[in-house]
């Protein structure tokens, strides 16, 4: 039985808006699977086209982690005649397009990451040179101030000139008496930061020295916003530029030295950490444990000298990782084993109460703003009435007195 057109249409119209519905709602973002894409026609060519292909991209397949050991699973299965050859040659053929398409993402990072490295590396030399040689004028602790130059040491600390030089002229900058270094500088530690260890970089008068400097008159109110401070966790270096055009430009320099100096150090101490851990793996040690242990210092290896299980004569090779509940007490191989060890594990130790430390003080800072809030917050309020007795004291009954 055929049917009519009329019934014929509707229902094929019925159909297209259906699958035309499916499709709309179909993300469009998915990428084909190579599996099914991969037609073989002709085995014999397309075995030796795998083959081709295989060779001449080996140098991506081994340096992927996995492409090598599926590659090998495959010619084991067709070995074992598991899977068919258009099967095997399909999987391998999915197995190169994933490797080429893992170093084709890998040429593209390396790309960008080259083009961030020469855009840092312009930057760099440009904040260098914005800040190298810069003559300002530095306020001290009692607001007196005196003209100095910037420089960058090996990239990584920033250095001033001293007041105190061995032989040196004087100069005139802004009014100033500066002194430079005609002959050879006594050089201080005092005169030196850490690009690292600088918190931030203000401008304007925040600090007590420049207020200081603005109550005794040493700092005229019109120069404020050429002045800015680079601030540590210790101290603040003040500065005064001779415009806010060369203040604005000196501040962006050392917000990007300081930047890019704590970046270099956190990678530092990351690598630093990284082959400490990859050697501790490598190591191979004697564990005492709790129950039969050795010692010198502790009751484990007391217990495991009496036992027989260690020799006095290897004292040196031994050391202990000791908490207030237990002990780790670890036996190396050599005594130079053991110091690496001892100076690895102070590294670390070290690591984590700087941090500890860091977390606690950044708690307690948070605790005095919320309870300084809370202050606020009762002042404007007027929570409080008369003169506060009535909290400290209550209304009880007389103290016996005998």
């Amino acid at each position: 039985m055929v049917s009519s057109p009329s019934n014929f249409h509707p229902r094929e119209m019925w159909r297209e808006s259906a699958v035309d519905e499916f499709l709309s709602c179909f993300p469009r973002d998915l990428t084909a699977d190579v599996r099914v894409t991969c037609h073989v026609a002709h085995s014999r060519i397309s075995r030796s086209y795998i083959r081709g292909l295989i060779v001449s991209i080996e140098f991506e397949i081994r340096s992927t982690k996995w492409a090598a050991y599926f590659l090998q699973i495959v010619h084991d299965a067709r070995l074992q005649k598991r899977i068919s050859l258009r099967s095997a040659i399909s999987v391998k053929w999915a197995i190169c397009a994933h490797v080429q398409g893992e170093s084709y993402a890998r040429q593209e990072q390396q790309k960008r990451l080259d083009v961030t490295l020469q855009r840092k590396m312009t930057e760099y030399r440009v904040a260098l040179q914005c800040v190298a040689g810069t003559s300002v004028v530095k306020y001290g602790r009692k607001g007196k101030p005196h003209a100095t130059a910037l420089c960058v040491e090996n990239g990584d600390t920033l250095r001033w000139t001293s007041k105190l030089l061995a032989k040196a002229t004087h100069s005139v900058v802004d009014g100033v008496a500066a002194t430079t270094t005609m002959g050879k500088k006594r050089v201080k530690a005092k005169n030196a930061i850490p690009l690292a260890s600088i918190v931030k970089v203000t401008s304007g008068t925040g600090t007590s020295v420049l207020a200081r400097a603005l109550q005794k008159g040493t700092l005229i109110l019109g120069d404020a916003k050429c002045t800015l401070s680079v601030v540590t966790e210790t101290r603040t270096l003040d500065l005064k530029a001779k415009n806010a055009e060369e203040r604005e430009w000196l501040q962006r320099s050392l917000e990007f030295l300081v930047e890019l100096a704590r970046d270099h150090e956190r990678r530092v101490a990351q690598q630093v950490e990284l082959t400490i851990m990859k050697r501790m793996e490598t190591l191979s040690v004697w564990k005492h444990g709790r129950k039969v242990e050795e010692g010198q210092r502790t009751p484990v290896f007391a217990r495991s000298r009496a036992a027989g299980r260690v020799s006095p004569v290897k004292a040196s090779h031994c050391f202990s990782l000791v908490t207030t509940l237990r002990s780790l007490d670890i036996q190396a191989v050599n005594e130079q084993q053991r110091d690496w060890f001892v100076v690895a594990f102070r590294y670390l130790l070290d690591k984590v109460h700087e941090k500890t430390a860091a977390m606690q003080r950044e708690r307690a800072e948070r605790q005095l703003r919320m309870l300084q809030e809370l202050y606020r917050e009762e002042e404007d309020d007027n929570y409080l009435t008369g003169d506060g007795d009535d909290m400290y004291y209550d209304e009880g009954p007389p103290v016996r007195r005998s």
